[in-house]
């Protein structure tokens, strides 16, 4: 291997690993205060105030992202009055209003939105409703003296509906769609769960927590996957040109779509039951190694630090993660070592967690099943990294990043040590 390969760079990420650690520490102080803070005057309505501690939570983690970012970055600093146009800023606000119109559409269409489970998510739309309405034509306006491109997805999607053509820009439009689906499917997802998340930490009792290792890794867990949600609920929401987190490009395959939403509500339920239920015996680390105090402490350690992994590749997006998109290549934090640290990390914990090649019944068939459909999970995983892969590599930064990885990662480092080389 010769020196020059050796010493490919990485590229710079699109956004601040530093960045983004102080906006957790910012948060971490926010589920503090949550837990301190029960609000009595809003008792009378527990719902509301669980909504009020959400939107304070996603608050404490982007805004330190936001104006460090701006700052650091110096984002805004080609501001240009010459630009400034509100026609365009008005039919950019109508192409937003007609996408709304839309998704509103589609959740009532489809009867899996009518249930009580999606309510914090009709709430929290309420709550923003009014802000997104009424902010949007100053910011489409005031936008625009900053960006280089101004015709955007929305002032295209716009003129055609206004034309009742779209020419030659039915690609433009696609991707515009395929954004807003991508926001329509996961983001009411992450907003309930984020809000079962911020239930969870406001009536916690903190007295208890270190008292043994059990309560101590139950808490861990819950804390990796609030800052995992509070991350990705913000990613979805702020898909701002204006804070370079706009959606970039969308996956466009079918396959790709597939890999990705089989892994979510409501199609995992399906799946996960009749397919992939690799703990058939509900028996899991937990029962394992009841009694053994020692092993316990290490056995769960190993699975909070890998999902501690997990959640720090989430860290590492800042306020531009999303599935199915481009929205900027990172290449700092965990994702400096490993391609894809995310899945990676998650797909160890899940053969710690649910132990599938040990049985209770000691039947050798049920754990071949097991470990076969945990191994069938693994794989979908794998093909999710794939046509991920595919969908960024058109960005020659993530070409480079590549080059620097197969070079510079983990990987590539331990089998030159194993080569001794």
């Amino acid at each position: 291997m010769s020196a020059s390969n050796n010493s490919i760079p990485i590229p710079q990420s699109v956004t601040s690993f530093r960045i983004n650690l102080f906006a957790l520490l910012c948060f971490l102080a926010g589920l503090y205060t949550i837990n301190t803070f029960n609000g009595s005057a809003f008792e009378a309505n527990h719902s509301r105030l669980m909504l009020y501690k959400l939107c304070f939570l996603l608050l404490c983690w982007s805004l330190p992202v936001i104006v460090l970012e701006l700052l650091y970055f110096r984002r805004l600093r080609h501001f240009d009055r010459s630009r400034l146009d509100w026609r365009r800023a008005l039919i950019k606000t109508l192409g937003l209003y007609i996408t709304l119109a839309l998704c509103g559409l589609v959740y009532w269409v489809f009867p899996e939105y009518h249930g009580s489970f999606y309510n914090p998510y009709w709430e929290l739309l309420r709550l923003l409703a009014p802000l997104v309405l009424i902010g949007s034509l100053p910011y489409f306006y005031l936008s625009d003296a900053c960006l280089q491109e101004q015709n955007d997805g929305y002032y295209i999607f716009a003129n055609g509906f206004l034309r009742m053509n779209w020419g030659d820009d039915t690609s433009v439009i696609q991707q515009h769609m395929l954004g807003w689906l991508v926001k329509l499917f996961f983001l009411p997802l992450m907003t309930v769960y984020l809000y079962n998340t911020t239930r969870y930490f406001s009536g916690l009792n903190t007295s208890q927590l270190f008292t043994n290792f059990t309560r101590f890794y139950d808490f861990a867990w819950e804390l990796v996957f609030a800052v995992d949600l509070v991350i990705v609920t913000a990613g979805y929401i702020l898909t701002l040109k204006l804070l370079d987190s706009h959606i970039r490009t969308s996956e466009s395959t079918v396959g790709g779509w597939l890999v990705a939403i089989i892994c979510y509500e409501p199609f995992w339920s399906a799946v996960s039951v009749g397919y992939l239920a690799y703990n058939k015996d509900n028996y899991n680390w937990g029962n394992w190694l009841a009694g053994n105090d020692i092993a316990t402490m290490i056995w769960g350690g190993m699975i909070l630090l890998l999902i501690t992994i997990y959640s720090l590749s989430s860290v590492a997006f800042g306020i531009r993660f999303s599935n199915l998109t481009h929205r900027g290549i990172i290449t700092t934090g965990p994702y400096r070592y490993c391609k894809h640290p995310a899945y990676l990390s998650k797909n160890m914990s899940w053969w710690l967690v649910a132990i599938p090649f040990i049985s209770t019944s000691g039947d050798i068939s049920l754990i071949i099943q097991s470990c076969l459909m945990l191994l069938v999970l693994n794989a979908i995983y794998y093909l999710r990294a794939k046509t991920e892969e595919q969908h960024l590599s058109w960005d020659e930064t993530y070409r480079q990043y590549l080059s620097a990885i197969e070079q510079r990662g983990l990987w590539a480092k331990s089998k030159r040590l194993i080569k001794g080389k």
